[in-house]
């Protein structure tokens, strides 16, 4: 697969303090779940690869809630398998990045 970018209303799914799970519609209105954990894995170095998660969660509630736009990116061949502590299975495209498009 490719990597995706574009602009999207998120759809909230699941947050559950683990996982951070949502949909997304390209221009063809195709939806596409994303996400990301909470505590992401660190690199090698120690680092968590992004900095501050709160502002991505912060982020795609707020445009859910407005239905506001955020730019997304993620890659169509990273597909992760979640599943969550009641026993309920996801399945998600990582988010590489996401911003939002307010002025």
């Amino acid at each position: 697969m490719a990597i995706h970018q574009f602009p999207a209303i998120p759809e909230m799914m699941l947050d559950d303090g683990v996982a951070f799970i949502f949909v997304v519609r390209d221009d063809l209105e195709r939806p596409y779940q994303c996400g990301f954990m909470h505590w992401p894995v660190n690199d090698p170095t120690g680092n968590p690869p992004v900095p501050d998660l709160s502002t991505w969660v912060e982020t795609v509630k707020y445009c859910s809630r407005n239905f506001k736009s955020v730019w997304i990116n993620f890659d169509g061949a990273v597909n992760i398998s979640y599943s969550a502590w009641w026993g309920g299975e996801s399945q998600f495209f990582q988010v590489n990045w996401l911003g939002s498009l307010l002025p």
